[in-house]
């Protein structure tokens, strides 16, 4: 798609999906399919795990959905402070030994614990260093000492840091990190995430709407039940919520909706494929989000991309993602204003646009959107490294 010489780019992460974890860091897949319109990519994913022998590591190559990805996988150790040093160790020295046989342009790592190795290996090698950051945990006023060493350490040593949003970004300035900042989105797939002609799950005078979620507390389920039990006491029914994601608080989520006798109205889908996810949402009138807090919202700008409205909390990145065309917005953990929000979008779903809704996202959030401007920060940094290497 880009006539000019295709970049070479590395990109390092320890979050990627895998069989243990399908939907770990979906987000930084989507992200290097974005920078493969453009460049030539490869994906290195550090890996650390239970259970394996003491001092194992494991490496697999191969080309996953178009992108070449390599594995490399350690023994996490039983202490992680303790075993920092021996993990990075080894991470470090794969790298420089990958970067050996095939020297990447940029490297392009995502959050900072595998920006950590990617700044090591590209200081000594000359190499640029991109680092992208999806880490919730910069929006806490204080981060725990090590991982806030980690993350100085990382962040201030690459050459630019991408936060996904411009919330990230000022919760990202607040713990000292000095580096040049420039909002990069997460990326959308467009093509499978688009409205359909036959929107709706309008049965018999039902009405259904989504959320999907990783299912833990920061993503507010406990209200969104609660508004879901106070419109089956107005109501008696007429409607029925769908919950997609696992997560280590579903069997305390699943009892709680038990306890609230409206178990006959939530199905839980556990973890579903992207297609899947897409599938479902063209089966239904709206998408709800409860969050306490959100870095960006990849599922909800996924669902306006469907064309779906939506009910969202207006917390984080929220409001940079949910165009007010499109939806309303609430405060986060209020249940009385999830309800009557949700009670308004059953009446009032079929006015939106899908059309519209689709747009404001895709405009801004998809793979070709996001992939032109990391192609941008890539040519930027190559452009200054050889400035820097002249002078």
């Amino acid at each position: 798609m880009n006539e000019r010489k295709r970049l070479r780019v590395l990109f390092v992460t320890n979050w990627f999906p895998d069989a243990d974890n399908p939907c770990r860091g979906v987000f930084v897949k989507e992200h290097a399919h974005a920078a493969a319109l453009y460049n030539k990519v490869t994906v290195l994913f550090l890996s650390l795990k239970d259970g394996l022998t003491a001092g194992w590591s494991g490496i697999s190559r191969g080309v996953e959905d178009d992108i070449e990805t390599i594995r490399f996988t350690q023994r996490k150790h039983r202490f992680p402070k303790i075993g920092f040093l021996r993990d990075l160790s080894g991470q470090v020295k794969f790298v420089r030994k990958l970067i050996s046989d095939d020297r990447p342009d940029v490297i392009h790592a995502h959050t900072y614990g595998s920006g950590l190795p990617a700044v090591i290996v590209g200081k000594r090698n000359r190499i640029p260093v991109a680092v992208t950051e999806h880490w919730s945990g910069f929006t806490e006023e204080r981060l725990p000492r090590f991982e806030g060493f980690k993350a100085r350490y990382a962040l201030n040593h690459a050459q630019i840091v991408l936060p996904v949003s411009g919330y990230l970004k000022r919760r990202i300035e607040k713990h000292g990190i000095e580096k040049r900042l420039r909002v990069v989105p997460n990326a959308i797939d467009c093509r499978l995430f688009s409205p359909s002609p036959r929107r709706g799950g309008r049965t018999g005078g039902i009405s259904r709407f989504l959320l999907v979620a990783l299912l833990t507390p920061v993503k507010g389920i406990p209200y969104l039940l609660q508004a879901v039990r106070a419109l089956k006491v107005k109501r008696g029914g007429g409607f029925r919520l769908d919950i997609v994601g696992d997560g280590p608080n579903r069997a305390e989520y699943e009892r709680l909706a038990a306890e609230l006798d409206i178990d006959d109205l939530v199905t839980w889908h556990g973890t579903l494929s992207k297609p899947n996810i897409a599938q479902l949402m063209h089966r239904c009138d709206f998408f709800v989000l409860p969050s306490l807090s959100e870095t960006f919202g990849c599922a909800l700008a996924e669902a306006m991309a469907c064309g779906l409205p939506f009910v969202a909390t207006e917390t984080g990145a929220v409001p940079e993602v949910a165009d007010p065309r499109g939806g309303i917005l609430v405060p986060p953990g209020d249940s009385r204003a999830l309800e009557e929000a949700i009670g308004v979008m059953m009446e009032r779903h079929r006015e939106y646009s899908p059309e519209v809704i689709a747009s404001t996202v895709c405009d801004r959030f998809s793979r070709e959107t996001v992939g032109r401007m990391l192609d941008e920060v890539y040519r930027g940094l190559v452009h200054r490294s050889a400035d820097s290497r002249n002078h």
